[in-house]
């Protein structure tokens, strides 16, 4: 990914850019908390932390049409030139003291990050392809994380504001005069607006979008099932991470636990970081979805045991989890919402989603503010109970995400169990960019083994409809699992009920898998397709893409018989997909297509495989072990660590 021209200066940008406006916004509370009391002071506070949020309402239609008329890139550059003009009017309206107008040019400068974020989030995918999404989108969070913890931690604390640089002898007296912060913030903006226009082109401009009404824009989101149920997802961690935080800004005389966890926010952080470089290494060639599941289901039960935590080492473990199982849960969804956007409605997608994150943030903050407010007002003596209450609020908050999104997402939840019992199995993608994020589409390829359907399952960020043969749904274990997975049942004698469901599915827009040959190939050759699944596209706007599963022949779920390298050891599997081709495609063109794929899926996999010398050595090592490697008529058999042995002093000769 780093390799990709652009790649540093969208990451830099988005770093710098992050800093400058978290720095500001950190900087303009502590002036407001400094200079203002009383009712003054939840005025202003209030206010201006409205100017920050409510852009993010009012300006989804801007954000929307800009992101999707215009070159994204563009749209990062000019919006980064917007903040720079404003953060230097705040910095000239700080130096001379005039305080409220520098509060209220907040709100220009979170106008034009309102329109920032689509264009960022939306980049990635133009940029990077569906391949890299998972991935840039880690390194997203991480260079965004870092960013906001390096604004909160270097923004000092304010006694007042002096506005006079005289007696600064030095960069660091300088920058302890509280008023030069306003400048810092803006030279940082202005390099990131230098590097934003680095950031190359991509895409193009669609000059048929028209501007479209809020309304409009939200219900045409609204009604995507997947794209629902990220935004919910997301939309719930961001409330629970800021209760988490203004949970921590109230005053500590309700219980010297407050002190004790305040001292764990860092590791959080670091588990943020960590979780996120984890994402990143598991989506390098796919979305990993099967990370969501289990990001809401592990912060949940690390919510759920905070309150009972009165030691200090256990507070630091259960927020790195925290932080760890969090990320897992909010880089994949980010990379799954943007997975199912295109350029010509990426903008409108991402800003009605951060529309929904802001109503719904709100309205969490208010409840706890008020939950805080009238507990203490009419139960002064059970303050002390507010704390465990609302951690046990934001495990049920995470409970809420894990049963939605296995209710919308059934495939993520398959993903991670299927990545818990085939964890030898290194998953490798090639081509997913052809399979088209949406519209109707036949995905047909070759069946060495029993788990196919799961790897494809695991492979592809799109939900797939699996006609499978009719034996496994006569297994009760696997009969409520596959119909709730929406799998199609074939009767290879009598396929006509199937491919008539295939049909409506392929009519209603879904992605079907079909595997032509019938059943699973006793040999590890593409033989020729045994099922008509002509009736199936007929009539249908759907396309087909050819795969090709390299990697399972050989493995304990398939017929071969070898176990050379052992049948269950690990063991690189690549999926690779054919670009898209017409639903009249002939079938002997089709499985002549998914020959050539194999192809590629070979060449590809040999990356992967290690030589022949470390396969033979490991293999001996863990599965000959001490049992017989070469037989003697005489009893005097070599074990297999004698024969490693034997070998090991024949190298050595050899060397002389």
């Amino acid at each position: 990914m780093w390799k990709i021209k652009g790649a540093w200066p969208l990451f830099l940008s988005i770093f710098l850019t992050n800093f400058a406006v978290m720095g500001h916004f950190v900087f303009t509370q502590k002036v407001i908390a400094t200079h203002y009391e009383g009712s003054q002071l939840l005025f202003w506070s209030v206010l201006f932390q409205l100017f920050f949020l409510l852009p993010f309402v009012f300006m989804v239609v801007p954000a929307s049409f800009f992101s999707n008329r215009f070159s994204k890139s563009r749209v990062i550059a000019w919006t980064s030139i917007v903040m720079t003009a404003s953060l230097i009017a705040t910095g000239v309206f700080y130096t001379l003291k005039f305080y409220n107008l520098a509060i209220f040019f907040t709100l220009l400068t979170a106008s034009a990050f309102a329109v920032h974020s689509p264009a960022k989030y939306g980049v990635l995918k133009e940029m990077f392809g569906t391949k890299l999404l998972g991935y840039s989108n880690a390194f997203l969070q991480i260079f965004t994380v870092a960013a906001l913890v390096l604004a909160a931690l270097l923004v000092p604390g304010l006694d007042s504001l002096d506005s006079t640089f005289n007696s600064a002898p030095s960069v660091k007296l300088f920058l302890r005069k509280a008023v030069a912060w306003p400048w810092v913030f803006m030279a940082v903006s202005l390099v990131s607006s230098v590097l934003a226009f680095f950031i190359p082109k991509v895409g193009r401009e669609y000059a048929s979008v028209r501007r479209s009404s809020v309304v409009n824009n939200v219900v045409h989101t609204w009604k995507l099932p997947t794209v629902r149920a990220c935004i919910v997802g997301i939309s719930i961690f961001w409330a629970g991470t800021q209760i988490f935080v203004m949970l921590f800004q109230q005053n500590s005389n309700w219980s010297d636990t407050i002190v004790l966890f305040k001292n764990g926010l860092f590791f959080a952080v670091l588990g943020l970081l960590l979780g996120s470089l984890i994402v990143a290494r598991a989506s390098k060639d796919f979305i990993e979805t099967g990370l969501v599941p289990m990001g809401a289901l592990g912060s949940s039960i690390c919510f759920l045991l905070v309150p009972f935590l009165h030691s200090q080492f256990l507070v630091t473990v259960i927020f790195f989890l925290i932080g760890f199982f969090s990320s897992m849960f909010l880089v994949t969804l980010n990379a799954l919402l943007q997975y199912n956007t295109v350029p010509t409605n990426s903008g409108r997608i991402l800003a009605v989603s951060n529309l929904i994150q802001i109503v719904i943030l709100g309205l969490f903050l208010g409840g706890e503010a008020l939950i805080i407010h009238y507990t203490g007002k009419w139960f002064p003596d059970q303050r002390h109970a507010i704390f465990p209450i609302l951690f046990f609020t934001l495990a049920v908050m995470s409970l809420i995400g894990f049963a939605y999104s296995l209710k919308h997402l059934p495939q993520a939840l398959l993903r991670s169990l299927l990545r818990t019992f085939f964890s030898s199995y290194r998953l490798k993608v090639l081509g997913i960019n052809n399979i088209p994020t949406d519209g109707p589409v036949l995905l047909l390829g070759n069946h060495f083994s029993f788990i196919d359907w799961a790897v494809l399952q695991m492979a592809t960020p799109r939900p797939l409809r699996i006609a499978s043969n009719k034996d496994h749904f006569e297994r009760w274990y696997l009969r409520s699992v596959l119909k709730r997975l929406g799998m199609i049942r074939i009767d290879n004698n009598n396929p006509k009920e199937a491919m008539d469901k295939i049909h409506e599915a392929l009519l209603a827009g879904k992605a079907v898998v079909i595997f032509p040959t019938g059943e699973v190939s006793k040999s590890p050759h593409v033989e020729p397709f045994t099922i008509d699944y002509s009736s199936a596209i007929d009539e249908t706007d759907a396309v087909i893409v050819p795969f090709y599963i390299q990697g399972l022949w050989g493995s304990n779920f398939s017929y071969s018989g070898s176990d050379m390298y052992g049948a269950s050891a690990d063991r690189a599997v690549t999926v690779a997909f054919g670009k898209a081709i017409p639903a009249t495609t002939p079938p002997n063109e089709v499985r002549a297509i998914i020959r050539k794929i194999s192809i590629d899926a070979w060449k590809y996999a040999v990356k992967f495989v290690r030589p022949i010398a470390a396969s033979w050595i490991r293999t001996c090592k863990r599965y000959v072990k001490n049992g017989p490697a070469i037989y003697n008529t005489d009893g005097g058999h070599f074990s297999g660590y004698k024969l490693m042995g034997a070998v090991m002093a024949f190298r050595g000769l050899l060397r002389k």
